[in-house]
C-alpha cells in the first residue's frame, strides 16, 4: 500500500517511473516524501510552457481523417490556439483528460486511433515533464537526504505560494539553503547538555546570522560566536544570541534577535560564554532596562569583568549619547544650521582632561549688512564679533534663562556667515558674509578622575556624569519641541512654557539688539530666517 502511494497520486506510471528513476539516483528518500513532491509535480503550471496547443501538438490534424469532427470537437475545445487565453494545464488536468478521451474514442469504435492518440499526449507529458520538472524534482530529493528539516523548510516556503507555482518554489527555496555555507563542527566551541552549542563563526560578518537574527550580522572591533538550539540545521542554523569578542577578548556586543537584548532564558549560556571563554572586559552598551537587568545578573556571577573605570564607563556612554542623539535631531528632520550636539573623543587616549563636556548648540540665523568695521582683518573682526557676545551674555542670558532648568545656561558665539539654504552656512570673516549666527552653546561639564582614584570615587563620577547626559537629553527634547512647533505653525501644538527657559524672548531681544546696531538689511526682508521667532509667531497670530 505504501508502495503505491507515488502511484496514486493521479500521475501516468511512465512519469512515475520518471520520479522513481531520480529516487533512485539522487535519494533515495522515504516513500511519503517522494508522494508529496510527486503531488507538487502534478500540480505544477509554469507560465509560459503549456503541456499541450495546437501547434505543438500537430498530430490531431494528422488524424482527422480518420475521426470524425464530433469526435475531434472535445480535443480542440481542450487544447488552446495560439490565439487565445493561455492555458496553464498541469500533468494532473492533462492525465485526466487523456483518459476520458481515450475511453471516449475506444467505446465509440476507434481503438487504433485512441491507442494513437494516447501515445502520442504520454510522450509529451514525458517530454515537458523531462524539462521542465525533472530539475525541480532532483534538487529536492538532494536536500531531504542531505538534512530533512531543510526540505521541510522548503516546503513550508512553497505552501505560501499558489499551488501552481508550489514545486517551482520549494525549488528555489532548496537551491538557496543548499547554497549557503554548512556549519564546522570543528567551529562548536561548546555544547551543552540540551543540544544548544556556542558557534565559533571566526569571522566578523556572517550574512546567515545576519538574516535568522534579523540585525546586521557584523561586528566593528572583534570576532563573531553565535549561540545555537538544536533546531536547526547544518545549513539553516537556529541562533539566538551573537556576541562579538575581539582579540584581548574585551566583549563589544550581545544581541538577541533584532539588536534587542537576549531573553533572559539566554542568560545562563551568555555567563559561560563569558566566564569559559576568557572574556576581560563587558563593553556592551546598557541603555535600556532589560539591558540593565542582564548585566546586573551578570555582574553577579563575573564581578570582576565588569569593573570600569570612570574612563572607560564615560568614553562608551559619550558616544551612545552622541550617536542616539544625532539620529534623534535627524529623524526629527532639523538642520544642523539649527541644532547639533557634541561629545569628548577618546576620553581613554588622553592624559589631561581641560573642559570635558557634552555640548548642546542651537542656532539662530539673522540676515544683516555688516558694516565696514566688521571687514577690517582677522584680528579686529574677533574683538568686534567678541563685543557682541559679550554683550548679549551679559543682557540676555541671564533674563532668559536659568541654570536651574537644564543644570547650566548657555554660553553665546557670534558668527558672520553666508546662509545657504541647503547644507551647513560657512564662515566668512573678508566681507562676504550675509548674516549672523548667533549659537546658543549649553555645556554639561564633567570632572574625570585618575584611574588610580578609588572605586567610591569612580562611582560618584560615573552618577555625576549620567545627571549630565539626563539634563542634556531634557534639553535636546525641549530644543525639538519647540522646533517642531514653530515649524507647525499650530497654536494649540506649541509647547508648553517653561519658567527659567524662555528661548522666544531671547530671540526678539536678539533681533531688536542687532536691529538697534545697524545691521538689518537695507532691503525690506525678514530679519531672521522663516524658522526665527518673528516670523514663526507672525504666522501664528494669521
Amino acid at each position: 500500500m505504501i508502495q503505491e502511494a507515488i502511484e496514486q497520486s493521479g500521475l501516468p506510471l511512465e512519469i512515475v517511473a520518471m520520479i522513481r528513476d531520480a529516487n533512485s539516483t539522487d535519494g533515495p528518500v522515504p516513500e511519503k516524501i517522494l508522494t508529496s513532491i510527486g503531488t507538487l509535480a502534478r500540480s505544477y503550471a509554469p507560465s509560459g510552457r503549456p503541456l499541450l496547443d495546437v501547434t505543438t501538438s500537430h498530430w490531431a490534424s494528422e488524424l482527422k481523417n480518420d475521426i470524425p469532427q464530433r469526435l475531434l470537437e472535445p480535443l480542440n475545445a481542450f487544447l488552446p490556439a495560439p490565439d487565445q487565453e493561455e492555458h496553464n494545464y498541469t500533468l494532473l488536468d492533462i492525465n485526466r483528460f487523456r483518459k476520458a478521451y481515450v475511453k471516449m474514442l475506444k467505446k465509440a469504435g476507434f481503438t487504433a486511433q485512441a491507442e494513437k492518440i494516447n501515445e502520442l499526449i504520454l510522450e509529451h507529458m514525458k517530454l515537458w515533464t523531462q524539462d521542465y520538472v525533472m530539475r525541480h524534482i532532483r534538487i529536492l530529493i538532494k536536500l531531504y537526504v542531505e538534512d530533512p528539516a531543510d526540505y521541510k523548510e522548503a516546503i513550508s516556503y512553497a505552501s505560501k505560494r499558489s499551488e501552481g507555482r508550489g514545486l517551482a518554489a520549494a525549488a528555489r527555496q532548496a537551491h538557496e539553503i543548499l547554497g549557503r555555507e554548512q556549519e564546522d563542527p570543528d567551529k562548536i566551541v561548546h555544547k551543552f547538555d540540551n543540544g544548544y552549542y556556542w558557534y565559533d563563526i571566526r569571522s566578523s560578518a556572517c550574512d546567515i546570522e545576519a538574516t535568522q537574527m534579523g540585525h546586521c550580522g557584523q561586528g566593528e572591533r572583534g570576532n563573531l560566536y553565535s549561540l545555537r538550539s538544536p533546531s536547526g540545521t547544518v545549513r539553516s542554523p537556529d541562533p539566538h544570541v551573537t556576541i562579538e569578542m575581539d582579540v584581548d577578548k574585551i566583549v563589544w556586543q550581545v544581541k538577541g534577535r533584532a539588536n534587542m537584548t537576549p531573553k533572559k532564558k539566554y542568560w545562563p549560556y551568555i555567563s559561560w560564554f563569558l566566564v569559559n571563554m576568557g572574556a576581560t572586559s563587558y563593553q556592551e552598551a546598557r541603555a535600556g532596562d532589560a539591558s540593565k537587568e542582564m548585566v546586573e545578573y551578570l555582574e553577579k556571577r563575573s564581578p570582576d569583568l565588569f569593573k570600569q573605570s570612570f574612563i572607560e564607563y564615560a568614553q562608551i556612554a559619550g558616544d551612545e549619547w552622541y550617536r542616539d542623539t544625532s539620529i534623534k535631531i535627524k529623524d526629527a528632520d532639523i538642520s544642523r544650521n539649527v541644532m547639533e550636539v557634541h561629545a569628548p573623543l577618546d576620553i581613554a587616549g588622553r592624559t589631561s582632561y581641560p573642559d570635558e563636556s557634552l555640548g548642546v548648540d542651537y542656532k539662530l540665523l539673522y540676515q544683516a549688512d555688516l558694516p565696514d568695521e566688521y571687514h577690517k582683518g582677522m584680528s579686529a573682526t574677533f574683538k568686534t564679533f567678541r563685543k557682541l557676545k559679550d554683550s548679549l551674555e551679559s543682557n540676555f542670558i541671564a533674563k532668559h534663562f536659568s541654570s536651574e532648568i537644564f543644570g547650566v545656561t548657555p554660553k553665546v558665539a557670534v558668527y558672520p556667515v553666508v546662509a545657504r539654504d541647503n547644507g551647513l552656512n560657512q564662515r566668512a570673516y573678508r566681507g562676504k558674509a550675509n548674516a549672523l549666527e548667533t549659537r546658543l552653546t549649553w555645556q554639561f561639564s564633567f570632572e574625570v578622575p585618575p584611574e588610580t582614584a578609588s572605586g567610591e570615587v569612580q562611582e560618584q563620577a560615573k552618577k555625576a556624569f549620567d545627571a549630565n547626559i539626563k539634563n542634556a537629553n531634557k534639553l535636546v527634547n525641549r530644543l525639538i519641541d519647540v522646533e517642531q512647533g514653530y515649524y507647525e505653525f499650530a497654536s494649540d501644538e506649541q509647547p508648553e512654557q517653561i519658567e527659567g527657559f524662555d528661548l522666544d524672548g531671547f530671540e526678539m531681544d536678539l533681533q531688536s539688539f542687532y536691529d538697534s546696531a545697524g545691521l538689518a538689511k537695507k532691503e525690506p526682508k525678514k530679519q531672521f530666517a522663516e524658522q526665527q521667532v518673528s516670523a514663526r509667531w507672525a504666522e501664528i497670530i494669521k
